[in-house]
């Protein structure tokens, strides 16, 4: 098979799903607009909801590589520092990063980022599968691991981490909104703000006795 044709249609599909809804989105208007018979798509992807679950798994891969772009390992002390940081300001430090190069992402990949967000508007039933949800498990490892460090060393209130997962979701989605909005020589600040607020949710207060 060829592996252009299957690029083109996830992202024709990305496309037309952004812009009229993944109910409203027919195989036929896909295959067309990857410029590819309407049978073809079958080829490549045995029905439409094997189609939605590969291109949700490249819009969410793509958002968790670039939430790790350039990120210092966790368990690693900062670059030119001779401690390691403590936990609280490590597990800040990695929340502050992630947070603000998914932001990044979304501002840069609209069209994905709507797409993502319809996709978790979806049903249960009809939003991941078992194969993609042990892949995606794997690569939030490091996110995953970051939680259970954090909460561990007391850094991070002791929440559950599907709930967080959760909470960061829906934080993003309406930071994004708000961003969009606003000039983009605003936005840094915004993105400052808005990370202020998340982490004051999710931290554990040092107390008097740490400042």
């Amino acid at each position: 098979m060829d592996p252009n044709k299957r690029n083109k249609l996830i992202a024709s599909a990305i496309e037309l799903c952004a812009e009229r809804g993944i109910h409203s989105a027919s195989t036929n208007h896909i295959a067309k607009a990857a410029g590819v018979a309407a049978g073809t798509l079958f080829t490549y992807f045995a029905t439409k909801e094997e189609l939605i679950q590969a291109v949700y798994l490249e819009c969410k891969s793509e958002l968790i590589e670039a939430m790790q772009a350039e990120l210092t390992p966790i368990d690693s002390p900062a670059s030119g520092q001779a401690q390691k940081a403590d936990p609280r300001t490590e597990f800040q430090n990695f929340l502050r990063h992630v947070w603000s190069r998914a932001l990044e992402w979304g501002l840069a990949r609209p069209t994905r980022h709507k797409f993502l967000r319809q996709f978790g508007q979806l049903p249960e039933a009809e939003r991941c599968s078992p194969e993609v949800t042990a892949l995606l498990e794997t690569e939030m490892h490091f996110f995953y691991t970051a939680i259970d460090r954090a909460q561990a060393s007391g850094a991070m209130i002791p929440v559950d981490r599907e709930y967080m997962s959760l909470l960061f979701g829906a934080w993003f989605d309406a930071t994004l909104d708000f961003l969009r909005r606003l000039p983009a020589a605003d936005r840094p600040a915004a993105v400052q703000t808005s990370f202020g607020l998340l982490w004051r949710t999710v931290a554990v207060d040092p107390g008097p006795d740490s400042k």
